[in-house]
């Protein structure tokens, strides 16, 4: 089950919304990791829900997810 967690008062996303996200950007794993500066293996953590996913990749998602 996806983690969702509150940190500083702001909702994060969960690994599904991540994921559908990127699949709607039509980008790898790779390419989304490199987008967030972050490696593939953290890309795949978050969209298994084995860690949660927090902080400015939740501000970025949230802007992607309106395109």
């Amino acid at each position: 089950m996806p983690h969702t967690v509150r940190r500083l008062g702001f909702r994060c996303i969960n690994g599904t919304q991540l994921k559908a996200t990127r699949k709607k950007l039509k980008l790898t794993q790779a390419e989304f990791a490199r987008l967030a500066n972050v490696s593939v293996k953290t890309v795949e953590r978050w969209e298994s829900g084995k860690k949660p996913v927090t902080g400015p990749i939740v501000t970025l998602i949230k802007v992607l997810k309106e395109f």
